[in-house]
């Protein structure tokens, strides 16, 4: 008996299931046909959120969707005055403040607009009842036609949608269509056309929903030669840049960097199909303007440490020469010419000897402020400072990396 009752408990949740899924898929298929009717009200598009909502209702009744489904039946009575649109509208207001909770919004503002309606839903339901006809009545014991239709939208604003080769109008659209397969394409502004074949199921509204794809857009540079190009952390070459660089339509990042001057960094924003033009100055830095300097200092002491030199040679070989002359006998005033020669030759030397290495000092600063001088954000530069005290003279580099 146990086993019966398991076996029966079984079979009827696997039947269950089945029916579990399906209410599940319609609930999906609800709220997507709910959000296209809602999209088509703030567009303006009335009709097309009727078919969307009433698809909607059709598969999942909620409250929500049938607020919005009286708000578009309301909104369209606006545009074409056909009073089976408002009759529907209150039709379907009576049911939100019927069934929906009570501390749910959307009954409260329900009944307000049933009590703004209610006079013009009067005075059409007179008229009717001259005409021998119950107008309210109608109203509620008629059911939505269900009609083959295709409701095609595009998730760009402003295209164009042309249903097997015919009239092309403005997308979102709703179309009586026979059943069966149907070619639907659709085209936007400085977009590449799509195409996609819908089948319409008979008496369903069926939703296609195309994406036409943005052409790509071009980045043009007018900045110094030689700069680099990144564009969203990639590196794309150096300018002069002849035809621009092709990128996708959108938001993109720019950097231009050129060793020795200041760097340029941008977000732009690249319309499809349009080309969109960067022009910067990179000014030098204040660091390539020192290495300048120090170079021209290099030069200046090297070149007194090179007169030095020549200066204590010509010395040293004017005593030499006195000396050649020594065991000839040498006058009191060639003893002190000698003297002087080789006092001034010491002299000179270790003048030449400090102009040297005080060029080489500016020459390693010169060329590491240059060669350092990459543009980068301020903690990633190279950072330079000098060393100065008791005997020491010098220059010193930190850098940070990140190691692994």
């Amino acid at each position: 008996m146990h086993r019966v009752i398991v076996l029966l408990f079984l079979a009827g949740s696997l039947a269950a299931s089945p029916s579990r899924a399906e209410e599940d898929a319609d609930l999906e298929r609800s709220k997507r046909y709910f959000e296209q009717g809602k999209r088509a009200i703030e567009d303006g598009r009335f009709a097309v959120a009727i078919a969307a909502l009433e698809e909607a209702q059709r598969l999942a009744p909620r409250p929500s969707t049938t607020f919005g489904l009286a708000t578009a039946c309301r909104l369209q009575y606006a545009v074409d005055r056909d009073p089976e649109k408002l009759l529907r509208a209150v039709t379907l207001l009576r049911q939100v403040v019927r069934e929906a909770p009570e501390d749910d919004e959307r009954r409260g503002k329900a009944a307000v607009l049933l009590a703004d309606l209610e006079p013009e839903v009067a005075r059409i339901d007179e008229q009717r009842r001259r005409e021998g006809k119950d107008a309210l009545a109608q109203a509620q014991a008629a059911a939505p036609q269900t009609r083959t239709q295709l409701l095609v939208s595009s998730v760009v604003k402003g295209s164009v949608i042309a249903i097997d080769g015919g009239e092309a109008r403005s997308a979102p659209l709703v179309v009586d269509v026979t059943p069966g397969p149907h070619l639907v394409h659709g085209e936007a502004k400085d977009h590449f056309s799509d195409e996609r074949e819908g089948v319409a199921v008979e008496g369903r509204l069926v939703d296609i929903e195309l994406s036409p794809r943005a052409k790509p857009g071009l980045i043009a540079f007018r900045v110094t030669p030689g700069a680099s190009i990144t564009v969203d952390d990639i590196r794309m070459g150096e300018t002069p840049v002849t035809r621009g660089i092709p990128v996708a339509a959108g938001t993109h990042s720019v950097v231009l960097t050129l060793r020795g001057h200041g760097f340029h960094a941008a977000e732009i924003v690249v319309p499809p199909d349009h080309t969109v033009l960067v022009a910067a100055t990179l000014p030098r830095t204040t660091q390539r303007l020192v290495s300048y300097w120090l170079g021209g200092g290099t030069v200046a002491v090297a070149a007194a440490g090179a007169a030095t030199t020549w200066l204590a040679m010509a010395a040293r070989w004017r005593a030499e020469d006195i000396e050649a002359r020594h065991n000839a006998g040498l006058t009191s005033k060639e003893v002190v010419a000698h003297d002087d020669d080789v006092r001034q030759n010491d002299a000179l030397l270790t003048a030449s000897y400090v102009a040297w290495a005080g060029a080489a000092v500016l020459g390693i600063a010169a060329g590491i402020t240059y060669f350092a001088d990459i543009p980068a954000p301020q903690s990633e530069r190279p950072a330079l400072a000098p060393m100065l005290g008791k005997g020491v003279i010098g220059a010193s580099i930190s850098l940070e990396l990140d190691l692994p």
